[in-house]
């Protein structure tokens, strides 16, 4: 786990929106207009700036995290919408509120699907605090 985030909300604002840009730029360079990217956290700000799609209604995971909220099917959903959309770029912004790939809830479904999915993507490139992650291939998602 990271100890602070990519775009963690303890930076000065000014910052947060440089390092916003940064990361923007960076997905407009590695991915095409109508790629999906996956934000892992709540930027919905950078799917914004870099005129990415999310690949699931879920663009904000927070509520992911929330044991009092959350469930199995809202946790499979989200995985489903990543195994079917296979968004180009998964930018793990490093926000320990919400681990990537591991949720309150993990039942064997929910496994099974976080295992088919790290099956397929693998770490890109680092951004200071976060991980850019990216499919096996072009083939794959």
């Amino acid at each position: 786990m990271h100890a602070a985030g990519v775009l963690d909300p303890d930076v000065r604002p000014k910052a947060t929106e440089e390092i916003g840009a940064q990361v923007s730029s960076i997905i407009q360079q590695k991915t095409a207009p109508g790629d999906t990217v996956l934000l892992w956290r709540a930027e919905t700000r950078i799917n914004f700036f870099s005129q990415r799609a999310s690949p699931s209604r879920f663009s904000y995971q927070f509520p992911l995290y929330h044991p009092a909220y959350t469930n199995e099917g809202l946790i499979l959903e989200f995985l489903d919408a990543i195994l079917d959309q296979r968004p180009r770029m998964i930018v793990d912004t490093g926000n320990p509120a919400t681990p990537i790939f591991d949720f309150p809830i993990m039942t064997p479904a929910i496994q099974q699907k976080v295992a088919a999915i790290q099956a397929v993507y693998r770490a890109t490139g680092d951004l200071g605090g976060g991980t850019l992650y990216g499919p096996l291939s072009t083939n794959s998602p």
